[in-house]
């Protein structure tokens, strides 16, 4: 059986990822166990605001850059 029939492709930091097709860019975290309180999300080179990631529908063969906010001084 091929579970990647109902999955879509993306880069993700360069890494090949399968993700439900659909998905937003928070529902994609989620997916991907990844925390989204200090994050920045470029999707195909395009910085998406943090407001947009509960609407923003990833597409087949997206490249996601995840840039991990650092706090310092």
């Amino acid at each position: 059986m091929n579970h990647s029939k109902n999955k879509i492709k993306v880069l993700v930091n360069g890494k090949e990822s399968l993700i439900p097709p659909k998905c937003t860019i928070n529902q994609m975290l989620e997916t991907l166990n990844i925390n989204n309180l200090s994050i920045a999300i470029a999707v195909n080179s395009n910085v998406v605001p943090k407001k947009e990631h509960d609407t923003f529908i990833i597409e087949n063969n997206s490249s996601i850059e995840i840039i991990n906010a650092v706090g310092g001084g």
